[in-house]
């Protein structure tokens, strides 16, 4: 079965390297990695748009899944290993349960939406796409119009252990970003400690840093290896 990553960027070097670290230290190595990456045209979300061209290059190589890494956000090193197990008999696997944590406010809440995924935590089967509508380019939460989609396939929700990152203040966003307040207070930043790994914890820690010190983020001269 070949496995393959995407993951949709733009104008976030640190973020996008970390990323790429992160899909490096996986158990289980997908065979191919799309990076979508590319100057945004104009100032409309885009992560449609780049999904999709992923989507197709991945189809036109023979893929038979794809598991989205963004480019912000935290995954454990067995992320893809996760998915795998069931992919031989579902055709989109996700996390019901997303857990984001702003790193400038040290915030966190976590959203139970039943039945569906966020797209940070979406994996799906290259042709269970193939009578999906794709949306305008510019629409912004993808995930929903694939999981109402996802209905009419076998789903499989797991536990994935990833978080959304927020407060990063770092290049601009594909899709329409969050808004959203984060209920829950982490001052000294424990709760993020126990969801994440250390090397995690000290990029996400030197990126706050980076970012309060200038007023964007510059880049980072830390080790992740």
């Amino acid at each position: 079965m070949n496995i393959a990553t995407l993951t949709p960027t733009r104008d976030r070097i640190e973020l996008f390297g970390f990323c790429q670290d992160q899909i490096g230290w996986q158990t289980v190595q997908p065979l191919e990695r799309y990076h979508v990456i590319y100057d945004a045209v104009d100032n409309q979300p885009d992560i449609t748009k780049r999904i999709r061209e992923g989507y197709e290059l991945a189809k036109k190589d023979g893929i038979d899944w794809i598991v989205i890494f963004e480019d912000d956000d935290s995954y454990r090193i067995d992320h893809i290993e996760r998915y795998a197990r069931f992919m031989d008999r579902y055709d989109f696997i996700g996390d019901q349960e997303s857990l984001y944590y702003n790193i400038k406010t040290k915030r966190w809440r976590s959203f139970n939406h039943p039945r569906r995924a966020s797209l940070f935590t979406t994996a799906f089967r290259i042709s269970a796409l193939d009578k999906f509508r794709w949306p305008p380019d510019n629409t912004v939460f993808l995930d929903i119009k694939l999981w109402q989609y996802a209905k009419n396939y076998r789903c499989k929700f797991i536990e994935s252990g990833a978080v959304g990152i927020k407060g990063h203040g770092s290049g601009k966003h594909g899709g329409k970003g969050h808004t959203m307040e984060l209920k829950y207070a982490d001052p000294t930043g424990d709760f993020l400690k126990s969801k994440v790994t250390p090397r995690h914890f000290e990029f996400y820690t030197k990126l706050m840093q980076a970012f309060f010190c200038v007023g964007i983020v510059v880049t980072l001269n830390i080790s992740v290896l």
